[in-house]
């Protein structure tokens, strides 16, 4: 033939790896990460110009009224001066359980300081500050009684009634999820009891009592997963008495 004619062509590739003491090493995934760290590290450097520091404070006022539950039940007892070992007289007798918080108020002002830098890569955030300090006061009045058949002829009502000023103080500081907290709690106040009894045949009558709550100072602190807590001062020991007579 004049021509040239092809019948098979064989391509040999030239390939080469990387080896380290026999194991493959695998060059693209370092190259990778040498090419991924100029971004990393701006991720970083983003994350804190985009950390700006919060401060500001904050007020709020909670009030609830008339919560609290009612249970009663029915039934048929034999009498209380029944005698005989066989034949009993019978009555219907019934009981009914009154537990309520009249009102309860609680007023709260505060002021804080937060400052958190988010890790770009994994949680917890790389830098986390908060410092925040509030103070308020919590006033309270409770009642709650029981009526059953043996007391249907007159009524016995307890109320108890608290007005609890208190400071707050709390702390964190944490660098990679790792760092501590701590807080502090003072509150005292006024505490009272009273008691309004009456029946169909007298008028309602009510007589109580005002104290003054021990100042009371509680610290709480937390060093990775230990928590303690305890009461750091407690004076004096039980409520002083301020009144005890009769209202009405």
């Amino acid at each position: 033939d004049k021509g040239t004619k092809v019948t098979k062509t064989t391509t040999n590739m030239v390939t080469a790896e990387l080896t380290f003491n026999g194991d493959k090493v695998e060059v693209v995934k370092y190259l990778q990460a040498i090419l991924q760290l100029p971004k990393t590290v701006q991720e970083f450097v983003d994350a804190f110009k985009d950390s700006v520091p919060k401060i500001g404070w904050q007020a709020d006022v909670s009030v609830a009224v008339l919560e609290g539950s009612i249970t009663g039940s029915w039934f048929i007892a034999p009498n209380a001066s029944a005698e005989h070992p066989r034949i009993w007289l019978v009555e219907r007798q019934y009981a009914i359980k009154f537990e309520c918080t009249i009102v309860k108020i609680r007023m709260e002002i505060g002021f804080g300081l937060d400052w958190v830098v988010k890790n770009p890569l994994w949680e917890p955030p790389l830098v986390e500050v908060v410092f925040k300090a509030a103070c308020g006061i919590t006033f309270e009045v409770k009642a709650g009684f029981e009526v059953d058949s043996s007391t249907a002829e007159g009524f016995k009502i307890p109320l108890e009634g608290s007005s609890v000023p208190d400071i707050s103080v709390v702390a964190k500081a944490m660098i990679n999820g790792y760092g501590a907290e701590a807080s502090c709690k003072i509150e005292t106040g006024f505490e009272g009891a009273f008691e309004l009894t009456g029946s169909f045949s007298k008028a309602p009558e009510m007589t109580g009592e005002i104290g003054f709550m021990p100042l009371k100072v509680t610290g709480t602190t937390q060093l990775g997963s230990t928590r303690i807590s305890a009461v750091l001062v407690e004076y004096p020991k039980d409520i002083q008495p301020i009144w005890k007579g009769k209202v009405f």
